[in-house]
């Protein structure tokens, strides 16, 4: 009953925001102009980034400035991103926008940023904002993935819509003359937090175990995390530390009494997405559900089992979205109704952990 008011909660939104964006498309969707005082800017919209997909482009700020050192990069992003993109990313100009600004905010945001040069937006579908934005900066080129709209003028839809993420920019690289030399992903590194987090870890092989993705679908019942944990425990002997943010400790409190296990820990201190950097880091494998945590742990060449949902033919997050590593095992859940990851068959599981274990001992 509460996946199927979700189903009918999100139709209506996306329902509203077509809506929107038709009467906002109308009035304002027009293709850039070339301008003789353009600047040498380019400006990534990422004010509805996430964790996960900074991590897979972090990047392509790197070799901007290494083959077009006489561009400037600017980013915008909300303000619990704007720190790793400027320290970690190093991205010369951070703008701290709201997640969904509104038209006076996006009005204020583009008087910094006007005619840049480049505007890159990979929003896959133009909201009203995003026609206001380009019309209130006037850049000489748009860059994004929706090819329905004139405001795009470097359209990257059909042309990569099968590529991951992380390659989805490679077309206007090409035109801009920058062949990629590191498409390495950056994983932000604190030397004082990964000492904290060393010094109260367990000895021996751990495995860091990730069981709640951001939607229903990827987030593990307590009942199915305990049974991979006690086949992580008997196939390998190996410790196992949980990766849950600081929300989710009471509820894993209760499944390690469960558990009743002295080899399963649950940080209780050091929260952020630094001390997740540092846990993925230390541990030896990784166990982990489609989220963030898949794109950190391949940013780290981290041996590890990702469990997805199968794509659907409207919905291809696997295609875009995968681990992205060569040691990487993946395993789907069977198709159900409604479709959950609680789904992965323990059997599947079972030889694929041993897989893992034994391809990180080579």
């Amino acid at each position: 009953m509460r996946a199927r008011y979700r189903s009918v909660i999100e139709k209506v939104r996306r329902a509203r925001d077509t809506f929107r964006s038709r009467v906002t498309r109308g009035l304002l969707d027009r293709p850039p102009q070339m301008h003789d005082n353009l600047v040498d800017q380019v400006v990534f919209v990422r004010w509805d980034g996430k964790l996960g997909d900074s991590i897979v482009l972090s990047w392509i700020y790197r070799e901007i400035r290494r083959a077009r050192p006489e561009l400037k990069v600017t980013v915008l992003t909300h303000v619990a991103l704007a720190k790793m993109h400027r320290e970690d990313f190093g991205v010369e100009d951070v703008i701290i926008s709201s997640k969904r600004p509104g038209f006076l905010e996006v009005l204020r945001l583009s008087r910094k940023i006007r005619h840049a040069r480049y505007v890159v937006h990979l929003t896959e579908q133009f909201k009203p904002r995003d026609f206001w934005f380009i019309r209130c900066v006037a850049p000489g080129e748009v860059v994004g993935l929706d090819d329905s709209v004139q405001s795009v003028s470097f359209k990257l839809g059909k042309r990569v819509q099968a590529e991951h993420v992380s390659r989805k920019l490679l077309p206007w690289f090409k035109s801009i003359g920058i062949t990629p030399e590191n498409m390495q992903y950056v994983i932000p590194f604190n030397a004082d937090i990964q000492t904290q987090v060393k010094q109260s870890w367990p000895a021996g092989a751990v495995t860091g175990f990730c069981p709640l993705g951001a939607g229903w679908d990827r987030r593990m019942s307590d009942e199915f995390a305990k049974k991979l944990i006690r086949i992580i425990r008997q196939v390998s002997g190996h410790s196992v530390v949980l990766l849950v943010a600081a929300a989710e400790r009471s509820r894993m409190r209760k499944l390690l009494d469960d558990l009743a296990d002295d080899k399963v820990y649950l940080p209780e201190s050091g929260d952020g997405v630094d001390f997740l950097f540092a846990r993925i880091r230390q541990s030896d494998f990784i166990v982990t559900v489609d989220t963030a945590t898949v794109h950190i742990a391949s940013g780290l060449s981290k041996p590890q089992i990702c469990l997805y949902n199968p794509d659907t033919p409207t919905v291809l997050k696997y295609r875009e979205w995968n681990p992205n590593s060569s040691k990487a095992i993946t395993l789907f859940a069977p198709t159900v109704k409604p479709q959950h990851i609680d789904a992965v068959r323990l059997e599947a599981f079972t030889e694929a952990y041993i897989q893992l274990v034994s391809s990180g001992s080579d």
